[in-house]
Parts: structure tokens; sequence; C-alpha cells
């Protein structure tokens, strides 16, 4: 378990639309838990099975930012992360639809009206983290597996508004026909909605997705980035050298990272961030997948 307090972060201010300076401001608050437990499942002669869990979890908290909003990555006018005062770091503003004070959408010729104002639309910080390792050797073999899971986490994924934005989605191909749809909410007198309308008619730009642009509306880009991953998994065999009347051992392996994954998220990858390692994340614009690696190891074991 551990407490930080930071001050005077370096974070970026944006100036413009094209000047960003780096400052040193804000202080905040961060918590966590971490635990590990392993061990042996099974110890003997010629069989052994270790296995071991770390479990992690982490809050973190703007204390003091002068009531700023500073952006720390994204696409300006559309959707980021943010530093705000009384929020987690790294909070997701982006777009949203227009509501009035009970929460209804508002809508106008049919179609719910978009507020390009930002708002927070989500938080990219995981629930907790889990990962699950286990080590078996019999006699010189050896086999290993690391599982990751994530609970909770949203990301923006701005490439699923994008391909709706240009119907190459399969979303949009599923949904383009809907005709006589009525979308939940109250018009300008405050009466409820009861026009229907098409997802895609004859005027291009007055269809379901092209009306609001390219990026579309941020809120509806929100998807929860939890996942179950097959991190790591290898195979060993170790062999008896004899060198120099001592005996050493060589180890070889054969081994695979981030093969398999499970994940509700919509984009290619949940574990990937639009500017890598940075304090601005749950960010997906045509991100690239997380790497598949294959390969052979030789180790010598003296």
């Amino acid at each position: 378990m551990y407490w930080t307090n930071g001050k005077n972060q370096l974070l970026p201010v944006q100036l413009s639309e094209s000047t960003i300076k780096l400052e040193n401001s804000g202080t905040f608050k961060t918590r966590g838990l971490e635990l590990q437990l392993d061990g042996y499942l099974i110890q003997n002669r010629n069989f052994n099975w270790k296995s071991g869990l770390v479990f992690s979890r982490e809050r973190s908290k703007v204390t003091n930012l002068g009531d700023r909003k500073l952006m720390l990555a994204g696409i300006e006018n559309v959707a980021g992360s943010f530093a705000i005062d009384g929020q987690p770091l790294g909070v997701l503003m982006g777009t949203t639809y227009k509501r009035n004070e009970q929460g209804q959408m508002l809508i106008g010729e049919g179609f719910p009206i978009k507020n390009e104002e930002l708002s927070i639309i989500g938080n990219p910080n995981p629930d907790f983290r889990l990962s699950w390792l286990n080590s078996l050797e019999y006699r010189n073999f050896s086999f290993s597996v690391m599982l990751d899971f994530k609970k909770g986490g949203d990301m923006w994924n701005g490439t699923w508004n994008m391909m709706n934005y240009f119907g190459t989605s399969q979303y949009s191909a599923d949904n383009r026909s809907i005709t006589n749809y009525i979308f939940p909410g109250v018009l300008p007198d405050g009466s409820t909605n009861n026009i229907p309308v098409n997802f895609y008619g004859n005027n291009l730009n007055e269809n379901r997705w092209v009306r609001y642009g390219q990026y579309g509306v941020g809120e509806d880009a929100i998807q929860d980035a939890g996942y179950l991953k097959l991190r790591e998994i290898s195979l060993g065999y170790r062999i008896l050298i004899r060198l120099f009347n001592e005996k050493t051992f060589m180890k070889l392996s054969l081994f695979a990272t981030n093969i398999l994954l499970y994940s509700k998220y919509k984009g290619v990858d949940p574990d990937t961030n639009l500017t890598g390692s940075s304090n601005g994340f749950g960010l997906d614009y045509f991100n690239i997948p997380g790497v598949k690696t294959f390969g052979l190891s030789l180790n010598w074991q003296f």
C-alpha cells in the first residue's frame, strides 16, 4: 500500500491549435495497493508447479491546478485526456449530446443535438489489474504461462467514430438500413420526441453519422477497455553439458507474447495508447495494435 503527493508536475499547456508548452504546475495525490501471493502447489523430485498472483489498484486525483483544464493528449475540440481539479488524472473529455436538467437528450429535426463544448465522458483508470503466473517443471522440461486481466477503464475509440462516418465499419453496415427510428428525448418545446428518421437517405450529409462530422460525437466512442490477455507462454528444455570437467546447463526455450486477447472493446487493442507512454492515455485513433512476438532463446546456466 502506498500514498504519494506530486507537486509541480511537468504538463503540456495548450497555447493555440498548433502551440504547446511544458509547464511545471499542479498538485496530485495518488494512493495504491499492490498484493503478491505465490508459492509451490506441487514440489517433489521430478515435478514442480509454482503459481503466483499479483493484484494492483491505483487511484489518483488532481488537487490543485488553479481551476484550469489541461489537455495532456488528444485532438483539440474533439476528445482528449485531461488534468482537471477534483478529477482523476487523465480523465477523458469530449463532445456530447445536449441534454436538459433531467438528463433527457434534446432532439432537433428528429436527431439528437450535438454539444460542441467538451464535457467529461469517461475515466481511463482501471478498477484493478490482476496477473496470474504459472511455472511448471518436469525433469528437464519447463513450461510457463502468464495471464493478465484488467477490470474497467474507459477508452475513446476515435477510430470507431471515423469508420462510422465513412461507412466502412460493420456497425454502420448493420444499422444504415434502419428506418422510422424515434430517438428517445425531448423536442425544443419540451414535448416527447415523436419524429421518425431514417439512418440513411438521399442526402449523404444528413445520414446518422455524417451529420455530426468525421470525428462524430465523443460520448458515442467511449467503450470499456477491460481485457483478458495471454501475455506470455514459453516451453523450455534444459540440456546438461560438461565444460572443463564442470557441469553446466543450456536451456533452449520457445516463447510467444501477446498471442490471445479477449475484450468487449471494439478497437484493435485496448492495451495501446495514441501517445504511447505518457500522462495522457485512454485514446485510440488508428493506433497500432500490440505486437505478437514469437521467438527462440538460448541461456547458459552455470
